[in-house]
């Protein structure tokens, strides 16, 4: 069973005062729950904000950078949203039948062999966009069951930044928009990742393994605040 801590237990176990975690859960930077009538924080927060805190990074600077963090995750939904209606598109459930997660794997190995990729076919980039958005924990998990790849993530991931890095140029407003939000795609699957090795392996594997943009100081805070389901 989960433990908690009330604010007060926190606070000492932080080395601050009551004030500055009351400040902290109005900010954001703790979730709290009400039980046996104390308003309590999980120590699993408490823990996560340690690591960060022995960075040198106070509870004020904290919420802060929650509050940057979560202001460009919304303005990332925003913009997937402007694409979504300018497209013409919406994002699929994947299926995580076995048969379907090992077609869809052995898609992407053959794709990943192909020379020439035919990267100025809209309807090809939007259909990998999609998928890409649509991966999730689930998937990689059914992927690892299914095929023993130890990383389930990184060849969907690989052929996600082969897509765009091998890109076509100046091919019209359509096909960039379709290639935005690919990236956009590939970035939600990247967090997915994420996600999903730190919950394999642990946050300090995961930040290694996705140090340029996961591992960073504002994605765990952001993973405090907005933990996965």
């Amino acid at each position: 069973m989960e433990r908690h801590l009330t604010l007060k237990e926190t606070a000492e176990k932080l080395g601050v005062t009551l004030r500055t975690v009351k400040r902290s859960v109005t900010q954001g930077v703790f979730r709290t729950v009400k039980l046996d009538g104390f308003v309590k924080i999980s120590i699993d927060e408490i823990t996560a904000f340690q690591e960060i805190q022995a960075q040198g990074v106070s509870l004020a600077g904290a919420a802060l950078t929650g509050k940057i963090a979560e202001a460009k995750t919304l303005s990332l939904e925003r913009r997937l949203d402007r694409l979504t209606e300018f497209i013409g598109f919406d994002v699929p459930v994947l299926s995580t039948d076995a048969s379907n997660v090992l077609q869809r794997y052995a898609e992407i190995e053959i794709l990943l062999t192909t020379k020439i990729l035919p990267l100025s076919d809209i309807s090809f980039v939007v259909h990998w966009s999609r998928v890409f958005y649509a991966m999730g924990e689930e998937q990689f998990a059914m992927v690892a069951e299914h095929t023993a790849d130890p990383e389930p993530w990184a060849k969907i991931l690989k052929l996600a930044t082969r897509m765009f890095q091998e890109r076509p140029d100046h091919q019209g407003p359509e096909i960039e928009r379709a290639y935005e939000y690919l990236m956009v795609g590939r970035r939600f699957m990247r967090q997915a990742a994420y996600f999903y090795v730190r919950r394999q392996h642990g946050t300090h594997p995961a930040n290694r393994m996705f140090r340029e943009v996961e591992g960073g100081l504002n994605y765990k805070i952001l993973s405090i605040a907005f933990p996965p389901e």
